[in-house]
């Protein structure tokens, strides 16, 4: 249950995909957004070409799916993948959240970056120029407005809006700072992420004083950050109103809000050897109070965990010796989902985790699927997996749906 775009980079289409946020990190969806151009989203399905044959008939009129002697390719395979393409003149996709419902958001590319959302593979526009991180079961969308008005402005602040039966709401920032990126959106409404400050005019400048934040009822709160930290950053947040995120200073923290009270959620320093140092924490919860954690180290090691009732269930079992692991999503069932680049026995970057055992992604799928690369951002309860990819030499949204 990602309820995210991008836990530890906040999202885009050439990524720096998990968005947690680390700000120095983010100067992508500044930039992404920038560029003019691109048209409205046009509604179509992805099984249809421009010239409105089917993607999936063969010159003999078979389906894609189908052999010559008729017989399915996905009949054994244990998911089916739809590619998800944007309206026309849109280019490259990508998914980033799906609900329950299996609405998807994301994002799509022709000469700038703009919010979409897919509903049962069909594309359609959220709020124009931005990006969506994520989107609730009510079907509530938050994101990033790329339509800014002031062109004095644009270059560094883009407004964090929700979409609300049509409305679009604008977040705003905490106190003492003027611009906001949310991270995840739970069933009541309640949205987290940071909160930054960054100086106005027509040119790039990096942000200062981000903070994580509560947008709940309407009111744009403070989370603070844990004592002697100075930033702090919010990653996820559940239907209980539990939140992850990191609080850092001298050091990276993971922390856990609830009721009021922000916590450090665990150290993680028995996972450091030699002077090595957290680089990089990414942190997801599920509405059982499971916490996922993701982390790599200074010194290139990698790993990742669920945490709960402060023990701690490795997710080690069946993964490569050598690559760096970033798992990105949880959900109620306890599978996770996650990436593991440069890895020299891997068969492809993305994998599923569930009952102990790691799974690549690309052997879930038909053998014959076109699929170079599957890269997840989230997962949901009926086991769907959407995220990024490659097909064809093009860059792709996707969601893979269990065939049983």
């Amino acid at each position: 249950m990602r309820t995210a775009v991008c836990r530890s980079s906040y999202v885009i289409l050439t990524i720096c995909l998990a968005v947690p946020l680390m700000m120095g990190q983010s100067c992508w969806l500044l930039e992404a957004l920038l560029p003019a151009g691109g048209s409205d989203t046009q509604q179509t399905t992805d099984d249809a070409d421009s010239d409105g044959t089917n993607d999936d008939t063969d010159s003999d009129g078979t389906t894609d799916d189908t052999d010559s002697d008729g017989t399915d390719d996905t009949a054994d395979a244990p998911y089916e993948i739809l590619k998800l393409e944007g309206g026309e003149s849109y280019a490259d996709t990508q998914a980033t959240a799906i609900n329950e419902q299996g609405q998807v958001v994301g994002m799509q590319s022709s000469n700038g970056v703009f919010s979409a959302l897919w509903t049962n593979g069909t594309s359609g526009s959220l709020w124009g120029r931005g990006t969506a991180a994520d989107i609730n079961d009510e079907g509530v969308a938050t994101g990033v407005d790329g339509d800014y008005a002031d062109p004095l402005l644009s270059y560094n602040i883009l407004p964090a809006v929700c979409l609300i039966d049509g409305v679009l709401h604008q977040l705003g920032a905490t106190t003492g700072r003027n611009g906001s990126i949310p991270a995840s959106i739970n069933s009541d409404g309640d949205i987290v992420g940071v909160s930054y400050y960054r100086e106005l005019g027509p040119f790039y400048t990096q942000s200062t004083n981000q903070e994580a934040f509560l947008y709940q009822n309407e009111q744009m709160t403070s989370l603070g950050t844990l004592t002697g930290d100075t930033t702090s950053y919010a990653h996820a947040i559940n239907d209980q109103g539990q939140i992850v995120g990191i609080s850092q200073g001298d050091a990276i923290h993971a922390f856990l809000w609830e009721n009021g009270a922000m916590t450090e959620l665990d150290t993680l320093d028995d996972l450091l050897t030699g002077g090595d140092t957290i680089a990089v924490l990414d942190l997801d919860i599920n509405n059982e109070g499971q916490v996922l954690v993701s982390y790599r180290t200074t010194n290139g090691a990698s790993g990742a965990y669920i945490y709960e009732n402060a023990a701690r269930t490795l997710l080690d079992d069946g993964f490569p010796t050598d690559g760096t692991v970033s798992a990105t999503a949880i959900n109620d069932l306890g599978q996770v989902v996650g990436t593991i680049d440069n890895a020299s026995d891997w068969d492809g970057e993305g994998f599923l985790w569930e009952d102990g055992a790691v799974t690549a992604l690309l052997e879930l799928l038909p053998d014959n699927t076109d699929w170079e690369s599957v890269n997840p951002r989230d997962i949901n309860d009926a086991g769907q997996i959407v995220g990024v990819g490659e097909i064809d030499g093009d860059t792709r949204g996707f969601v893979m749906t269990p065939t049983e």
